[in-house]
């Protein structure tokens, strides 16, 4: 899913993959807080696991954020 460098507008294929992408991420997540709960994992895993999910979470933040358009705002700022 290429959407650095791209003008202001997102195509419907563009928000059709930023919808997959989320949903991906959200099961992921989900997965991965069931397994730290419920699994018989030590703490180096869990921590593993939390930290995985944190990188998850911020990019979907950043794919609302890009919807939003405040990252093309911000770049544009940049240049």
């Amino acid at each position: 899913m290429a959407l650095i460098n791209h003008e202001k507008e997102i195509t419907p294929e563009e928000i059709c993959s930023r919808a997959k992408a989320l949903r991906g991420y959200r099961e992921k997540i989900r997965q991965i807080e069931s397994t730290i709960r419920s699994q018989d994992i030590d703490e180096r895993e869990a921590l593993v696991l939390y930290v995985e999910a944190q990188g998850l979470i911020r990019a979907a933040v950043e794919l609302r954020d890009f919807e939003k358009g405040k990252l093309l705002d911000s770049a544009q700022a940049r240049r």
